[in-house]
């Protein structure tokens, strides 16, 4: 029972399968067909090429990306250092700003006053 089971299965797959219609093809259209196939594949291996070449310019790009990032990265490091340094010189400039008294006028004022008083003093006591 199994072999007709068998036997039967695999005549049903062949008369299913198998070429009852052949197709004919005279040679020019072999021909065509043959060098359609020919340019095809020639266009494919090109196209394979410019896989390969666009793959390596996104590797490259991907390369210069984290580049830039790193780059952009310290230059912000920069930056805030930079604002930290202004901070401390504003911070510097506080503590060392001449004081009132250290102005030019003033200084003028008491040099013009100790010659006129001492001028004074010695014009008073001499006889």
């Amino acid at each position: 029972m199994k072999r007709l089971c068998l036997f039967l299965s695999l005549f049903l797959y062949l008369s299913v399968y198998s070429q009852s219609d052949s197709v004919k093809f005279s040679n020019e259209e072999v021909l065509n067909i043959s060098n359609k196939i020919l340019d095809l594949e020639q266009k494919d291996s090109l196209n394979n090429v410019l896989i390969g070449n666009l793959e390596n310019t996104i590797k490259y790009l991907e390369i210069k990306k984290r580049q830039d990032s790193n780059y952009i990265f310290l230059m912000d490091q920069e930056l805030s250092l930079r604002e930290f340094e202004i901070n401390l010189y504003k911070d510097l400039y506080k503590n060392t700003k001449p004081k009132w008294y250290d102005s030019k006028p003033i200084w003028f004022g008491m040099g013009f006053a100790t010659v006129i008083i001492s001028s004074w003093v010695v014009s008073a006591t001499t006889p």
